[in-house]
């Protein structure tokens, strides 16, 4: 996790990839609550016709694991 990291080494990571030193990767897939990769099954909201969002909630890796929240 990037966020785990020294700053340096985050910095370095991310450069790496989308720099015009690294591979100068255009396009990732950010996937939308949990994927296959993640520890346990889970989504933002699970109430069937709620078109308002008012049961949305952010999830824990959300909050502490993807890159870009702090």
């Amino acid at each position: 996790m990037l966020k785990e990291v020294p700053e340096s080494l985050a910095n370095s990571i991310i450069e790496s990839y989308f720099s015009k030193d690294g591979i100068e990767c255009s396009m990732i897939r950010i996937p939308i609550a949990g994927t296959d990769y993640s520890i346990r099954p889970y989504s933002y909201d699970d109430v069937d016709g709620d078109l308002n969002l008012t049961h949305f909630a952010l999830q824990k890796e959300d909050l502490e694991w993807k890159v870009g929240l702090s």
